[in-house]
C-alpha cells in the first residue's frame, strides 16, 4: 500500500518554505546595496534637487540625467569621427586637395548633429581650421574660422589648443583677431533651464550654476534631467536667452503611488521620492521598476492596500514574531531549504 506520510511531509514543508519566504519579503530590509548598483534612479516632482543630489552622490547611485548622457556619447561614437579625420588627412598630406576638402566637409556636416565628446569636438574643430587654410576665398575663409572658434565655445582658449601648432601662424594670427572682436551674450543656465542638470552646448557640458559668456553664435543645445524629459534643439543663443523652458515631468501620480512615464528597454528605473505623512501601515507589493525613498527607508511602489491595524495590535505582532521564529527554527532544520533571492 502506499505510504502517503512522506509525500504529505514533503508538500508541508514546500508550503512552510514558501510562507516563509512570503513573510520575509515584508520583514527582512530591502538589499539596497545591491539594487542601487543596476538601477536608474528618476527623481519625482516630491523630491527637493539639492536633496536627490546627495541621495546619488553618497550612495553612487546612476541619476537618470547621467544615464542619458552616457547614452548619447555612445550614440555619438556611431558617426565615428576618428575614422573620418584620418581619411581626409591623408588625402591632404598627399597634396590631394580637393578630394582633402570633400571629406572635412563630411566631417562638418555633421557638426551639429549629436553631442560630441570632447575628441570629437576637438576634430571638429580642427576640420573647421584645416578647411580655412585650404580656402582661397578671404570671406569663405574668415566664415570657417569665425565657425570654428563658435563651435569650440569656452572649453578652452585656442592659445592652450595644441592642435594649433599644425597651422600656418598667419591663419593662427587671423583666428585670434576674429576672437578678439566676437559678440559676446551671457547666459543664465538655471532661468533658461529650471528642471534640467546637465547642460551640453555642442556636446560640451556647462556649469549650471555659473553664469556663461559665449560667442553670439548658433549651437546644439540639450539639456537632461533626472526628473523631466530631455529638451533638443540646434539654436541660436539670442533666442534662447529669452526662453524659460520646462519639459514634462517623467513620473505622475501621488507619492506613495508613483507612475513612471519612461519606457523600461531592459533597464531598471526606479523613482525616489521623500512622502510626506507616510502611513507606516501601508502595506505595498513587490515590483519591478518602482521604488521610492521615504527618509531612510526604501518604499516598494505598486498597487497600496491599506491596513487599519487592531486596538490589540502590539499583542499581534508579538504573536506574528512568534510564528515566524517557529517556522525559522523548522526551516534552518532543513538542509535542503532554498536559498532566497530578492530580485525588484
Amino acid at each position: 500500500m502506499f505510504n502517503f506520510i512522506p509525500l504529505l511531509n514533503q508538500s508541508f514543508l514546500s508550503c512552510q518554505k514558501k510562507l516563509i519566504k512570503g513573510l520575509l519579503l515584508f520583514f527582512i530590509p530591502f538589499n539596497f546595496v545591491t539594487a542601487q548598483n543596476n538601477t536608474i534612479w528618476v527623481k519625482s516632482q516630491y523630491m527637493p534637487q539639492e536633496n536627490f543630489m546627495a541621495f546619488v552622490e553618497s550612495n553612487s547611485a546612476n541619476s537618470y540625467a547621467n544615464y542619458m548622457l552616457n547614452k548619447k556619447r555612445e550614440q555619438a561614437k556611431n558617426f565615428k569621427l576618428k575614422e573620418q579625420l584620418l581619411k581626409a588627412q591623408e588625402f591632404y598630406l598627399l597634396g590631394e586637395d580637393k578630394k582633402a576638402i570633400k571629406s572635412f566637409k563630411d566631417i562638418l556636416n555633421l557638426a551639429y548633429k549629436a553631442n560630441w565628446d570632447k575628441e570629437e569636438r576637438r576634430i571638429i574643430t580642427y576640420s573647421f581650421l584645416r578647411m580655412a587654410q585650404l580656402e582661397e576665398d578671404f570671406e569663405k575663409r574668415k566664415a570657417l574660422l569665425i565657425s570654428g572658434l563658435d563651435f569650440l565655445g569656452t572649453e578652452e582658449n585656442i592659445e592652450d589648443y595644441p592642435d594649433y601648432s599644425l597651422f600656418p601662424p598667419p591663419l593662427i594670427t587671423e583666428l585670434k583677431e576674429i576672437k578678439k572682436n566676437k559678440n559676446i551674450l551671457s547666459l543664465d543656465w538655471n532661468k533658461i533651464f529650471p528642471n534640467h542638470e546637465i547642460i551640453l552646448l555642442n556636446g560640451q557640458k556647462v556649469e549650471k550654476d555659473k553664469i556663461s559668456s559665449l560667442p553670439h553664435s548658433f549651437y546644439k543645445i540639450t539639456a537632461l534631467s533626472s526628473s523631466h524629459k530631455e529638451w533638443s534643439k540646434n539654436i541660436n543663443l539670442s533666442e534662447l536667452a529669452r526662453l524659460n523652458i520646462k519639459t514634462t515631468s517623467l513620473t505622475k501620480g501621488p507619492c506613495q503611488k508613483l507612475e513612471l512615464l519612461i519606457k523600461a528597454e531592459n533597464i531598471k528605473f526606479a523613482p525616489v521620492s521623500n512622502c510626506p505623512k507616510l502611513n507606516p501601515f501601508v502595506l505595498k507589493t513587490k515590483t519591478v521598476n518602482n521604488l521610492a525613498l521615504n527618509s531612510d527607508n526604501l518604499i516598494l511602489q505598486t498597487e497600496t492596500k491599506k491596513f487599519q491595524p487592531p486596538k490589540n495590535w502590539q499583542t499581534w505582532l508579538l504573536v506574528g514574531a512568534g510564528v515566524i521564529s517557529i517556522f525559522l527554527v523548522v526551516s534552518l532544520s532543513d538542509n535542503n531549504t532554498d536559498r532566497i533571492d530578492y530580485v525588484y
